[in-house]
């Protein structure tokens, strides 16, 4: 399965995302799709979208997503994708995951991600 297909099976199995499900079918899709894709993501699954999160974004960048989802997070969906397999995880364990993983790439897109 490619990286794309754990996601959307995840979804599925959730029924999520329930709007702004362009967030996944166009957005997760064609950042997965890219030369420049990660093989390794955070991945965050709302019932409002979805967020795929970069480990090579800035650190000032992930601080405030790390700090926005531990304030208003309690109900998403935290998960890994390890290069391999996609992984549910709770909050804590996802956000530690992801500052042990961040290594800024240096370029400026990635705070997008």
């Amino acid at each position: 399965m490619t990286p794309y297909q754990h996601l959307k099976r995840a979804a599925a199995d959730v029924g999520w995302p329930e709007r702004f499900k362009s967030d996944l079918t166009r957005h997760d899709r064609a950042r997965l799709r890219g030369s420049d894709a990660p093989k390794a993501f955070g991945w965050v699954l709302r019932s409002t979208g979805t967020e795929l999160i970069d480990p090579r974004i800035d650190e000032e960048t992930l601080a405030g997503f790390l700090a926005d989802y531990a304030l208003n997070g309690a109900c998403h969906l935290y998960f890994w994708f390890d290069g391999c397999m996609l992984h549910s995880l709770s909050f804590e364990h996802w956000s530690v995951i992801l500052q042990q993983e961040n290594a800024p790439s240096g370029e400026q897109r990635h705070c997008a991600y």
